[in-house]
């Protein structure tokens, strides 16, 4: 397993910038850089729903000192809220602002469509164009329990790039699974997911998690950490111990 780093102590943004410093060792000065958060739903900043809007400051300011070529910040919503309302809830849209870098509802990238190599359930889905025009992705998720997927962290925010209605693709997968003691169609379509939009890194907000019946209902859980690694999946296996659960459980 890749190594991930945990921080705890000083301030969302500075735990954020603590995190990111551990992983991020490129020299980004010709780079581009897409944050993608999670604003899947509309609510208030710092509630355990959408991305700490101060992570977010502090994985800016980095790649600013970085002298970062071009930062973006988005995502789209579920289908029926709308994206900028949503990041502007969260208030992510304002600290964007303040820093002074592009924040947009990933689908105003426009869509394409991307064939899944060696398919188990589903042949092609239809995606952002922003993902794959930047030079890396981070995954910045917020630590939440998934009534249906057990957890949603950085694995699952990238559900987020798909375009609109093709979000609801993944839910609705009418073939059978292979194995169904092995997981339900959602996790298939999950990892036929992964095959084409897999995370350059992951970024995990855990400042203040949601356990419950997520991901929009839940009760917040002040955890105080923030976990960053190069590799999403390892960062998610390491979040699901720190919640407490079983991996076989996800």
């Amino acid at each position: 397993m890749t190594d991930v780093y945990v921080v705890k102590g000083g301030t969302p943004a500075e735990m954020a910038y603590q995190a990111i410093s551990q992983v991020f060792l490129e020299d980004s000065s010709e780079l581009s850089v897409l944050l993608k958060v999670n604003t899947g739903f509309k609510g208030p900043a710092a509630s355990g729903l959408c991305t700490h809007p101060e992570v977010v400051r502090g994985l800016i300011r980095f790649f600013k000192e970085k002298n970062t070529k071009k930062i973006y910040v988005g995502d789209s919503s579920i289908v029926g809220t709308d994206s900028v309302e949503a990041l502007k809830s969260a208030g992510i849209w304002a600290v964007c602002e303040e820093e002074g870098v592009e924040c947009l509802n990933l689908d105003d990238s426009g869509m394409q469509e991307r064939e899944i190599p060696n398919h188990v359930m589903i042949d092609k889905l239809k995606l952002s164009k922003l993902p794959f025009e930047v030079d890396r992705v981070i995954t910045v998720p917020v630590m939440k329990t998934h009534m249906y997927a057990g957890v949603t962290l950085g694995i699952k925010n990238m559900k987020g790039c798909l375009f609109q209605r093709d979000k609801t693709r993944l839910h609705r997968i009418k073939e059978a699974p292979p194995d169904i003691t092995k997981g339900k169609c959602l996790d298939y379509g999950i990892m036929e997911l992964m095959k084409i939009i897999y995370p350059d890194y992951c970024v995990l907000d855990a400042t203040v998690a949601m356990e419950g019946f997520g991901p929009s209902g839940g009760n917040p859980v002040d955890m105080g950490l923030v976990l960053a690694s190069k590799d999403t999946l390892s960062a998610d296996l390491t979040a699901i111990q720190l919640m407490g659960m079983a991996v076989d459980a996800v």
